[in-house]
């Protein structure tokens, strides 16, 4: 729990408000909120905020990316929400639904933790 002491404490600080609605996962490394900036029920929406903090050291990183589907039968309208994808360079964070948090470094995976979502 000291960690989403922490989180909360820092969010506020780099200007990342605890959404009611942002969900935190938590790995064994990170605590990760992930807040939809769209309407309810949008599963492409491409304006999410990413702001991790390591349970570590406490640094934090805020990034802005997009939600990620499985398409419907007629292979481009989006259906099945399975999580979102935050670029930083060549760095990609990806967060999925089932809790897991993927790091890629030149598509070259460098993390993968498997964590809980808490509210």
């Amino acid at each position: 729990m000291r960690y989403l002491l922490a989180l909360a404490l820092v969010l506020p600080a780099i200007g990342a408000p605890l959404a009611a609605d942002a969900g935190v996962l938590v790995t064994p490394g990170y605590a990760v909120v992930v807040a939809e900036q769209c309407p309810e029920g949008d599963v492409a929406c491409a304006d999410v905020v990413y702001t991790g903090v390591s349970r570590r050291s406490g640094a934090s990183l805020t990034l802005h990316g997009k939600a990620f589907s499985s398409p419907c039968r007629d292979g481009a309208t989006p259906c099945r929400h399975l999580g979102w994808r935050f670029a930083n360079g060549n760095v990609v964070y990806t967060v999925t639904d089932d809790g897991a948090l993927l790091v890629t470094r030149d598509g070259k995976l460098v993390l993968s933790q498997q964590g809980h979502w808490v509210q």
